[in-house]
């Protein structure tokens, strides 16, 4: 079975707190769940951004290698707020792993 990014949600507070993991991770969750326990299965932000990849592109691509296609331009960005934040970076002559 096939899960899209739209089908999972970020875990609140108390629910990392509960897990074990900093309040700060962006751990994601199928949204059909109601109750997180530490042996369900969680997303990192890292493997969302993938999966979010994947579903643009059709292939699984990995981020550094994805942000390489956009900064040349060979691919577009996905939406125009990244694309003014990347122009805005080129502007002040910042690369994108400056800014990381």
């Amino acid at each position: 079975m096939a899960f899209f990014p739209t089908d999972y949600r970020r875990l609140t507070p108390t629910e990392l707190k509960r897990l074990g993991l900093g309040v700060g991770s962006k751990r994601r969750v199928l949204m059909t769940v109601k109750k997180v326990t530490k042996s369900m299965p969680t997303l990192t932000d890292r493997q969302y951004a993938q999966l979010r990849i994947k579903k643009r592109l059709g292939k699984e691509v990995t981020k550094e290698k994805y942000s390489n296609l956009v900064s040349q331009g060979k691919i577009k960005y996905e939406t125009r707020q990244a694309r003014s934040a990347g122009e805005g970076r080129f502007v002040r002559g910042l690369s994108p792993s400056d800014c990381a």
